[in-house]
């Protein structure tokens, strides 16, 4: 079983940083191993399914993907499956939870799955700690870039 937990912390308002997560085709195709999300409908919902192409090396994976747990606007977790039951597959849950941090946003992404055994899991796990810190520092570029800059010679702060 693998089980990952990193944070990483936005300048950007909760609620822009919950709009960007909560629209899968947006906040999913941050993962350089998601090709594409294929849905209905863009915006999370509590019992959402939908397919997420995985594309790994020369390997191309569908994932039927449902959303489980859903608490607007801190967090939600989508849990994933192989929708080829013949494959070995990484079943997971991933779980995206948002918290208001000074003037920013702390942004947590939690995976826990198997390959159904801990010969296939143990070469993965580094592998997937690289793709989701390379994921959190996408959507954190994604998020900060469309941030008006702040002129921090004009708000200098004097003590008095």
């Amino acid at each position: 079983m693998i089980n990952i937990d990193l944070d990483i912390s936005i300048r950007s308002d909760k609620s822009l940083v919950w709009a960007f997560m909560s629209d899968v085709t947006k906040g999913l195709s941050m993962n350089r191993y998601h090709s594409r999300v294929i849905t209905d409908t863009h915006k999370v919902s509590m019992g959402m399914e939908f397919l997420i192409a995985h594309k790994i090396f020369l390997n191309q994976d569908t994932m039927i993907a449902k959303v489980i747990e859903f608490s607007p606007p801190h967090e939600f977790t989508i849990s994933e499956e192989p929708s080829d039951k013949t494959k070995i597959g990484f079943t997971h849950n991933c779980s995206y939870r948002l918290k208001k941090s000074g003037y920013g946003t702390k942004l947590s992404c939690q995976v826990t799955g198997t390959y159904g055994s801990m010969f296939l899991d143990l070469p993965f796990k580094p592998v997937l700690r690289v793709t989701i810190i390379e994921e959190l520092l996408r959507i954190k570029l994604a998020l900060e870039s469309t941030q008006p800059k702040m002129d921090m010679q004009k708000h200098r702060l004097e003590l008095v």
